[in-house]
């Protein structure tokens, strides 16, 4: 009977192994087991033997937890008071260009003549950070377009897999999505077409509203954090 479980068993452990191997930077003392599997003596046997400076725990009514907390959260996400950051999360922008710290490839030059760096990863949500629901992570006054000519502007979100991440082209990097603002009004100045915008962490998505001041027309995009 037991063999029809180690497969099962054994990738749980695996898992929490990880976890168990690098306790100096987790500071776990119990593992709170929680669903159908919950309750199997197997499991947490297998647990306590692999985690051994771990505490097993199984609370009355595992089995229903993740049934009762998935019911809960279908009526009132805001159930859920806070959630932990899985990736670096950032913007994509141009900065100041400063010399020795940025890459000569990613000098770019302004009609002005000012030097920037391109590619630049702005972070506003660092990995393992505790995020609320509802609560605005990243806001931007007076955005506008690089060039005189052009008639939008891309607000480009992006995550990364290690915390220090200085430039959306890094390996770690990968784009989760992009809100154009179209329709800016290129007979006025460069300088005056501005975009206002913020990003708000909502349950499971990041929710980016981005307003064009001139003409006063608002946009939204839906960015889901679970993919």
């Amino acid at each position: 009977m037991r063999g029809f479980f180690d497969t099962s068993i054994k990738s749980v452990c695996n898992h929490l192994q990880t976890f168990h191997d690098d306790n100096e930077k987790y500071g776990i003392t119990v593992a709170l087991l929680v669903g159908g599997f919950a309750e199997s003596p197997m499991l947490s046997g297998a647990i306590q033997e692999n985690c051994s400076s771990w505490k097993a725990m199984v609370p009355d009514g595992a089995s229903l937890t993740v049934l009762k907390g998935a019911v809960l959260y279908g009526y009132d996400q805001s159930v859920i008071v806070y959630r932990v950051a899985r990736y670096t999360y950032g913007v994509k922008v141009r900065s100041k260009f400063i010399d020795g710290v940025h890459p000569e490839d990613y000098l770019v030059f302004n009609e002005e003549g000012e030097r920037f760096c391109k590619h630049i990863f702005r972070t506003f949500l660092t990995e393992g950070t505790l995020v609320r629901h509802n609560q605005i992570v990243y806001e931007s006054k007076g955005s506008r377009p690089f060039d005189s000519k052009s008639d939008h502007l891309n607000i480009q979100i992006y995550a990364s897999t290690v915390k220090d991440t200085k430039f959306v082209t890094n390996d770690c990097c990968f784009c989760l999505g992009i809100l154009t603002v179209t329709g800016l009004d290129t007979s006025i100045p460069r300088n005056q077409r501005r975009v206002d915008y913020t990003i708000t962490h909502k349950g499971t998505d990041l929710h980016v509203y981005a307003t064009d001041t001139r003409s006063g027309r608002k946009l939204n995009a839906y960015i889901d954090l679970l993919d």
